[in-house]
């Protein structure tokens, strides 16, 4: 099932996949073979990670949008490296910008920046 997802573009199937994902990660969490585990949903999570981008663009579809939010949930919450680092790097530009007339975070991730880059801050 899941090696078909390399070649999956569309919302639905990646959000199934995604809700599967995260209940074999609850059930793995605590054992010897989660490291495993999450290097294996990183791989298959990373070209959809890679081809929606972090930012969102004014041609993305609504349902890309969704599954852009969703990719970027689970590699976060996967501790991947780049996300953690976009996590971050908005929350600053966030912290740095507050006030100014026109800047506005894209509405739908935001809490997910709010939240990972207060954890990787140690803020809470």
């Amino acid at each position: 099932m899941t090696k078909y997802l390399y070649l999956e573009r569309e919302y639905i199937p990646w959000s199934s996949a995604l809700r599967g994902f995260s209940y074999i990660n609850l059930m793995f969490k605590r054992t010897g073979g989660y490291g495993l585990l999450k290097k294996y949903m990183t791989s298959e999570l990373v070209r959809p990670y890679r081809s929606l981008g972090f930012d969102f663009k004014s041609d993305s579809t609504f349902m890309d949008d969704l599954l852009r939010v969703e990719v970027i949930e689970s590699m976060c919450s996967l501790g991947y490296d780049n996300c953690q680092a976009q996590g971050t790097k908005m929350q600053s530009i966030t912290n740095k910008t507050v006030g100014l007339t026109g800047f506005r975070l894209h509405h739908r991730p935001r809490p997910l920046w709010y939240l990972d880059g207060d954890h990787r801050s140690g803020s809470r």
